[in-house]
């Protein structure tokens, strides 16, 4: 049993999120526009413990993040910040951003973990002990 549903209205989100990007910038030229709304890049693993979501938050300070769980989703939120100045171009995005996963219903929300380090977010969702792999023993006679 996975512990990660899939979810087909964030799978459209951000399918028209990358459409926009493409017509925005059709060649991988920037305007540097004032982007917001980004989102950061997620991975997602899991083992037979618990799940790891992987956030990459370059540049952001962990008083600018809030990682929340409501119900069966997990929420990642934030904010960019970078310092004010008058640009000639400008390639670095700055903004709010944020992410929801959506867990099963198996898993531990006391033992959840999130450490930012280096600009990359490590979030561990510790699955119940019903939700853990269990191996049964076979009996063998004769």
């Amino acid at each position: 049993m996975a512990l990660i549903g899939f979810d087909p209205w964030e799978e459209l989100l951000e399918a028209q999120h990358e459409m926009a990007h493409l017509l925005r910038e059709p060649f991988g030229w920037t305007t540097g526009a004032y982007r917001t709304s980004e989102y950061s890049p997620l991975n997602i693993t899991e083992t037979d413990a618990a799940v790891h979501i992987t956030a990459e938050l370059p540049g952001v300070a962990g008083k600018d993040v809030e990682v929340t769980v409501t119900g069966d989703i997990l929420v990642v939120k934030g904010e960019k910040r970078i310092e004010d100045a008058s640009y000639g171009h400008r390639e670095r995005w700055a903004g709010a951003f944020s992410r929801s996963v959506h867990l099963a219903e198996h898993i531990d929300r006391n033992g959840m973990q999130a450490k930012l380090s280096d600009g990359l977010l490590v979030i561990t969702v510790p699955k119940s002990a019903e939700a853990r792999k269990h191996k049964i023993s076979i009996e063998a006679r004769g």
